[in-house]
């Protein structure tokens, strides 16, 4: 057993001045970044209805393909950290900023003939529409992204809109299923009255990317409801496990640093392989912070793409090794400290060099182990239920 518990100084239930807090946007700011996510899906919707009967972009279209153009409605999907429900308030600004994405969905029937025509008729009604609005809004648009086109919103908060595109019938059972589904107050589909995810969930989403002739395969929602079915299994304990990781991230890396994907994978493969439950924040953040370097450098695999590397990815030798320099320090660093560290406040020491001063200064709100232990024994957990089958997906796969 290790000689602390450090639970009461990153979370503890009805307080709001531990480290979770510290992590936490504030419902001011989630309540802006939503309208704004509202006006860019009113400014794509009315764009695409603009487009229809504007030459410039008919003008590359033969009669057929008008007529897949003229069907075009479009449909959203957030994703990421917000929807994930693991979002942090940055730890340096700038660079760092807090994101929120929403997907925008077309039809794929119209891609068939000309992919590459369609991709940049895709995008240039919505950075039209986008650039436009960001200018009404005082927002600063940001169109020189590969992946999506991407809005600031201020110094703090930025929206990023990627396209995909579905297959056609299964664009035509989301429509209808939009159609009758019941919204609630922020226009948003409840899940209780249709799953969307039945729909966007399977093969055949592709991503438009600028930098290439080709849409990649890439469906975000199945990694989504991967993760989402692994909450369930795992309770509150190992959402929050991830986000500390991601602060320790955020802190010790103001750019870069292992991606929040890849740090999220590694605290659930921690979850998964343990052989006991984790009843306290303090014994998941030990035994996630243990592990961390040998999944790291054994290579991150998405869960539902085995095919498909997370870390490393797109960074040379060099910064890699100084990734893994990093990790090896923190973990060896926050390991000792917890399992035998000399004194209570050595251990807050600790986490601030690793989090900074968001952890609290309360060198008595560190317990022994053994205490903390016994202070859980007449609690209830909750047991984990089984686990989803989501299938698979197969990314990385192009068409022209």
């Amino acid at each position: 057993m290790p000689k602390y518990d450090v639970t009461k100084l990153l979370y503890a239930r009805s307080e709001s001045d531990r480290l979770i807090n510290k992590l936490n946007v504030d419902s001011t700011r989630i309540a802006a970044m939503k309208a704004a996510r509202t006006k860019v899906r009113n400014a794509v919707k009315s764009a695409f209805t603009s487009a229809k009967s504007e030459e410039k972009y008919l003008a590359r279209m033969s009669p057929i393909e008008r007529t897949a153009f003229n069907s075009i409605e479009p449909r959203f999907w957030p994703q990421g950290s917000l929807a994930y429900g693991t979002q942090n308030k940055p730890c340096h600004i700038p660079p760092q900023q807090i994101d929120i994405d929403d997907g925008v969905y077309l039809p794929i029937e119209a891609l068939r003939e000309k992919p590459i025509v369609f991709k940049e008729v895709f995008f240039e009604i919505v950075d039209t529409a986008l650039s436009a609005l960001a200018v009404a809004e005082g927002w600063t648009f940001k169109g020189e992204k590969n992946t999506c086109v991407r809005l600031e919103l201020d110094a703090i908060t930025h929206l990023d809109v990627p396209l995909y595109a579905i297959p056609m019938e299964r664009f035509d059972d989301l429509q209808k299923a939009m159609g009758r589904a019941v919204l609630n107050q922020e226009g948003v589909v409840e899940d209780s009255d249709f799953s969307l995810r039945a729909l966007l969930g399977k093969e055949e989403v592709y991503l438009a990317l600028r930098e290439s002739p080709h849409w990649k395969r890439s469906d975000p929602i199945q990694i989504q409801e991967w993760f989402e079915g692994e909450q369930k299994v795992f309770g509150h304990i190992f959402t929050r496990s991830c986000r500390y990781l991601k602060a320790w991230r955020d802190f010790t890396w103001p750019k870069a640093g292992p991606s929040s994907i890849a740090l999220m994978i590694c605290v659930w493969e921690t979850f998964r392989d343990s052989t006991k439950e984790f009843y306290t924040d303090s014994e998941a953040l030990l035994a996630v912070s243990r592990d961390l370097p040998k999944r790291l450098q054994a290579g991150v695999k998405n869960p539902v793409a085995p095919d498909e590397t997370i870390f490393p990815r797109n960074i040379d030798e060099g910064e890699l090794s100084s990734i893994l320099q990093k990790v090896n320090y923190f973990s060896a660093n926050v390991t000792e400290s917890i399992e035998s560290g000399s004194s209570a406040i050595g251990v807050v020491q600790t986490l601030i060099a690793h989090w900074g001063e968001r952890v609290p200064h309360r060198p008595d709100w560190v317990m022994s182990a053994s205490a903390a232990a016994a202070s859980v024994v007449t609690s209830t957990p909750a047991h984990p239920q089984p686990k989803p089958d989501v299938g698979t997906m197969r990314s990385g796969t192009e068409f022209r």
